[in-house]
């Protein structure tokens, strides 16, 4: 079933237009109220007013009822909607503005307006006029003429009068319909702006579903729909910077899955081939047998040495927690690395020195983490350096760091690899660093350990100009 959806502007328009009508509606209905309102007040006041002076000519002059009914329709001919009567004090009229033949009209004696007055009071009621169906206000005041009690009564329709036309209620309705046809207008342009801006939204997302995440929704006003298209703007970004995170670590994956492949397939078929030849005879030769266990073994060494590093990159790069850190001082456990690497140092005529601006330099660390950083960075310098080269480690100290320094007089590493040397079996010579037993993921995991400790490890020219590989690992004090 194909559900036509309302589009957001006519949903906004009829919304407000609603809201807007109903607003409407009870303003003119209340002004109109407040106007019948004041017309009550006004008109019994100007009855009163009338009622009194009247009753003041009547008191002056003395009429008899024949007299009074012509005078009572002399001062209504001015006035057509005035309606004067005089009511004896049983009920009967004595004179009236309007009828002919007084003997016709009802008896008066039950009207709100004529008790109140015959009771000496002034009194007032609106009534439907018989005739024209209006409303019709009737004001009495007490009177005495001749002696006797009797009630004056003025009397007006509310339609007629200045505050209660029908020209002027009709009057309060079309400016309000002007007021309502502005606003609705003014709505709708309003309504219209607010779909545009969010249309702009809505091709942002049209666009990051086509992969565009370079798109900007481009929305200055109001600050609503401005800080939203920002924060459109700010999740393409991320988005973005996410999916280049993904395809460059898919692409470490897959780099990483095959030289893995590579590095265990290596050792695995020169154990396998090895084995194979000494099955089909050759261990029947004592010095052949020997030779190929020696390679078997060495094989065996690289291979378990593989597995190994892999294991601990594995664990650092998976670490969910920081490693138990102690205080440690760098400067004691730099010099107890160096002697573990001393006498392989030795059988290659290589001489390592250590050399420090302070006696003891603490900082928090993992011992172990910390001795396999610099342990790692010390075996590479011996491997790939020549003999009766020199390896220094230099301990410094600045405002909020300690560096830690480890250079070497070797080739050096060529400056089109320095950003790829912290990568996992990444090697500048693949054919030496597999003559002398590396694996290629030292550098990764020293990365990774000092990247634990909250430093930073980068490899720089020499202090002394001189060629070589020159590693600076910087360590928060404590």
């Amino acid at each position: 079933m194909n559900n036509r959806k309302l589009p957001i502007w006519i949903f906004l328009f009829l919304l407000n237009g609603i809201c807007l009508c109903s607003g409407f509606f009870m303003i003119i209905s209340q002004n109109i109220l407040n106007v019948r309102n004041t017309n009550e007040i006004q008109t019994e006041q100007n009855l009163r007013t009338f009622a009194n002076v009247l009753n003041q000519v009547l008191q002056n002059e003395n009429y008899s009822n024949d007299n009074l009914d012509s005078f009572f329709k002399n001062i209504a001919t001015n006035s057509e909607e005035l309606r004067i009567t005089l009511i004896n004090h049983d009920g009967t009229v004595i004179a009236d503005s309007e009828a002919k033949n007084l003997s016709s009209l009802q008896n008066h004696s039950d009207r709100i307006e004529i008790v109140h007055a015959l009771n000496g009071q002034g009194g007032k009621s609106i009534r439907k006029s018989t005739v024209s169906q209006n409303d019709v206000m009737y004001y009495a005041i007490p009177v005495n003429l001749n002696n006797e009690k009797m009630a004056l009564r003025l009397s007006v329709q509310l339609e007629s009068t200045v505050f209660f036309s029908l020209k002027q209620t009709w009057k309060i309705i079309l400016w309000g319909l002007i007021v309502l046809l502005i606003v609705l207008a003014l709505n709708f342009l309003i309504s219209l702006y607010i779909v545009k801006k969010i249309n702009i939204l809505q091709e942002a997302t049209v666009q990051y579903k086509k992969g565009n995440f370079a798109f900007r929704p481009l929305i200055t006003s109001p600050k609503e729909f401005y800080q939203l298209g920002e924060s459109f703007g700010q999740m393409a970004e991320t988005i973005q910077e996410n999916l280049e995170n993904v395809k460059r670590l898919e692409i470490v994956r897959t780099d990483f899955v095959a030289n893995v492949s590579h590095e265990l397939k290596t050792p695995v078929t020169s154990i396998k081939g090895f084995v194979e030849t000494l099955l089909e005879g050759a261990i029947d030769d004592k010095e052949t047998t020997k030779h190929f266990l020696e390679i078997i073994n060495s094989q065996t060494v690289r291979l378990s040495n593989i597995i190994e590093d892999l294991l601990n990159l594995s664990r650092l790069e998976g670490e969910n927690k920081q490693p138990e850190l102690l205080q440690v001082d760098i400067v004691n456990l730099t010099k107890k690395t160096i002697e573990n690497f001393r006498q392989i140092a030795d059988s290659k005529k290589i001489k390592i020195s250590l050399s420090s601006t302070e006696q003891n330099l603490f900082i928090n660390a993992n011992e172990g983490l910390y001795c396999q950083a610099i342990g790692n960075i010390i075996d590479n310098a011996i491997k790939y350096c020549p003999e009766n080269s020199t390896v220094n480690c230099l301990i410094s100290k600045s405002e909020k760091n300690a560096s830690i320094i480890i250079e070497d007089d070797g080739n050096g590493i060529p400056s089109e690899y320095k950003s790829r040397i912290f990568e996992r079996f990444f090697r500048v010579d693949k054919g030496r660093s597999r003559e002398t037993g590396g694996t290629g993921l030292g550098l990764s995991i020293v990365y990774h350990i000092v990247k634990l400790h909250g430093g930073t490890i980068t490899e720089n020219e020499r202090t002394d100009g001189k060629k070589g590989a020159c590693f600076e690992i910087t360590l928060p004090l404590i």
